[in-house]
């Protein structure tokens, strides 16, 4: 799944590897970090006005992640 940000980058979570990667219009990766363990089966997930993560999967009910991709 991926989300077109207002920068014009795309958020893609990548559920099956369990991470989270930002691409720009060139194809270049310009941030990225990995889930939770056990996070792979994610089924939703939004940038929060702070520029963090709010991800919901099967195991773990949601997590918010920093904008450095640490947990909250």
């Amino acid at each position: 799944m991926y989300t077109l940000l207002p920068n014009g980058d795309r958020m893609i979570v990548e559920s099956g590897v369990g991470r989270i990667i930002h691409v720009n219009q060139a194809g270049k990766i310009t941030k990225e970090f990995p889930l939770k363990k056990g996070a792979h089966n994610t089924r939703w997930a939004r940038m929060t006005d702070k520029g963090g993560n709010v991800v919901a999967s099967e195991k773990f009910s949601v997590v918010e992640y920093a904008a450095a991709g640490n947990t909250l």
